[in-house]
């Protein structure tokens, strides 16, 4: 079940335009939730980003590349919080620019993961050179399930991998031939021994992969996890400026 998947179309410049606030409302039992962004910029500030739920900062998990500006950008990361609090939730990403930015953001809940050690290996497919797909291969075992983000920035997406299911698709719609800072979150269930998530047939440009193992304690007759998707969101400076002015391209 999604919450909701805001987005717009068009850039600006200012605080509000480097900051997303997230509403979802968290339940059920041994819940994770985690926390992708992917921004175009920084501002010289990659060390002045903060992720916070309730006002409790997440676990970073992983700090990597995105789109542009090089080696070591850190400009796609991903956070985790375990059994956060039940009821209404505030996530919060924020950077102290003023500057211009793309602000992609996705969150996800996921339920029925096991609270002692939740996490398994976290493998990353990451290059600043332009390709048409990435990979990962992670041990696994059949009660895992495999989280899968991409980072990406092109309006027209590539395929997923075999067996991999589509939950969060994070892109303002914008600038539809060289695209805007964006995200794509699937899952797929853990083989024994090891499982590969992956996607292909993009257009030639930096795409970055990342699969997370969740270890799980509920799992249904069907081999799927019992499972809560809380929210979708894409966050860029098109949005805020459309709300205040509708008129702005």
């Amino acid at each position: 079940m999604a919450a909701g998947r805001p987005d717009s179309a068009t850039d600006g410049s200012g605080a509000a335009f480097n900051s997303s606030s997230l509403s979802l409302n968290v339940s059920g039992t041994g819940t994770l939730l985690i926390v992708a962004w992917h921004a175009e910029y920084d501002d010289g500030l990659p060390d002045g980003w903060t992720v916070t739920a309730n006002d409790t900062p997440g676990t970073l998990m992983v700090d990597t590349n995105g789109y542009t500006g090089g080696d070591g950008n850190r400009r796609f990361r991903i956070y985790y919080w375990l059994n956060p609090p039940s009821g209404p939730n505030t996530i919060v990403v924020a950077n102290p620019s003023n500057g211009d930015n793309e602000l992609a953001v996705s969150a996800i809940l996921l339920t029925g993961v096991a609270q002692q050690g939740p996490l398994g290996a976290v493998v990353g497919d990451v290059s600043t050179n332009d390709r048409t797909g990435e990979s990962e291969t992670v041990p696994t075992t059949t009660s895992d399930l495999v989280v899968h983000v991409i980072a990406d920035a092109l309006f027209t997406r590539g395929a997923l991998g075999p067996g991999e299911t589509s939950l969060s698709i994070a892109n303002d719609s914008g600038h539809q031939q060289d695209g805007d800072a964006s995200l794509w979150i699937s899952t797929k269930p853990g083989d024994a021994g090891a499982t590969t998530v992956s996607s292909s047939g993009w257009a030639s440009r930096v795409i970055d992969g990342v699969a997370i193992v969740v270890h799980g304690n509920q799992w249904d007759g069907l081999g799927r996890w019992a499972m809560l998707i809380v929210a979708a969101f894409v966050v860029s400076a098109s949005l805020l400026t459309a709300l205040v002015n509708p008129g702005a391209r």
